[in-house]
């Protein structure tokens, strides 16, 4: 920045200056990209950011005309959407507030009924829509990819057959191009939700949010209930948890043959990339590869789980 950084006060300043915040509490909830927690006396809380600026406010304005529950944006007292301070651009949107999320069958339901809202609504028809969404599998694979190659020469005997099932993994997975686009989350998890104190379960971080297949979002939650999310131990299994995802889901929205003959590769594609990237870091940095892989078990388990949830759509069809 060639103005000075920002600091606390001078962010302050900028939102009573621009937005007539009055008296505010600014509190960091993620360094390095200048997300801040806004709380202001007598009035509800807002968040203050300056990462994803672009793709995060074209989302929230997209959700926002679809009376779709969602954070909603906060506007200058000029009618603004982002203002420029210290040659960024910032944005504030409203806090969403309520429980933590967890892997009980209820807010799962919940949950699966909001991600199936969100791929029903009409596409973006406008030049301000966000874009593709930013967690696709050719653009993902491809960087998984770049990172095996990286690191190709430098991969010992001891771990060559892990290199190898990983490249043989990238190289069969489909990039899913051939489904119809939905509007996505893109980072569609239990973690990534709030249930509200009515009972509705919001969610937040819209970061990667933008057009794409409907499964993607839908492969990712799934995987994610099923195993506690990526990387670490799988957590115990329950049957519950998948059966209150897929009901909640086709409340609003039946998944077609198509769709589901991907879902798979929908499931697993996200467990790739992180594996990939894992392995090729601890070779660059002459780190043991995990063991057990952590990624193994999910890569497997996706099959599975797409042969469950297929059932359970059949019989609610």
């Amino acid at each position: 920045m060639s103005s000075g950084a920002d600091t606390i006060d001078s962010l302050a300043s900028l939102l009573e200056s621009r937005y007539g915040s009055g008296p505010i509490t600014l509190r960091t909830l993620r360094h390095g990209k200048q997300i801040y927690h806004v709380q202001r006396a007598g009035a509800r809380d807002w968040v203050l950011r300056s990462a994803g600026v672009r793709r995060y406010v074209a989302s929230l304005a997209y959700l926002e005309q679809h009376n779709f529950p969602a954070a909603r944006l906060v506007r200058t007292l000029n009618g603004a959407l982002l203002v420029e301070h210290n040659d960024r651009q910032f944005f504030v949107m409203t806090y969403v507030t309520g429980d933590d999320p967890d892997l009980s069958p209820a807010p799962l339901r919940l949950l699966g009924a909001t991600l199936s809202r969100l791929h029903s609504l009409p596409l973006p028809l406008t030049q301000e829509s966000p874009g593709p969404c930013g967690m696709l599998p050719a653009r993902e694979i491809t960087y998984a990819s770049s990172r095996l190659d990286a690191v190709r020469d430098r991969v010992v005997p001891a771990y060559q057959a892990r290199f190898d099932a990983l490249v043989e993994a990238c190289d069969r997975i489909a990039y899913l191009e051939d489904l119809p686009p939905v509007f996505l989350h893109g980072d569609c998890h239990p973690w990534n939700s709030i249930r509200t104190p009515d009972g509705e379960v919001i969610l937040i971080d819209w970061d990667s949010a933008g057009l794409g297949p409907a499964v993607v979002d839908l492969g990712f939650l799934l995987l994610s209930c099923e195993t506690g999310g990526i990387p670490g131990a799988v957590i115990p299994r329950d049957a519950a948890r998948l059966d209150a995802v897929i009901e909640g889901y086709c409340l609003h929205r039946m998944p077609d043959d198509n769709e589901l003959t991907h879902l798979p590769d929908a499931i697993r594609f996200r467990n790739l990339v992180g594996a990939c990237a894992s392995f090729a870091h601890q070779i660059e940095n002459g780190l043991p590869p995990d063991e057990p892989p952590w990624w193994w078990q999910r890569h497997q388990m996706a099959g599975e789980i797409a042969e469950r949830v297929i059932r359970a759509i059949e019989d609610l069809r």
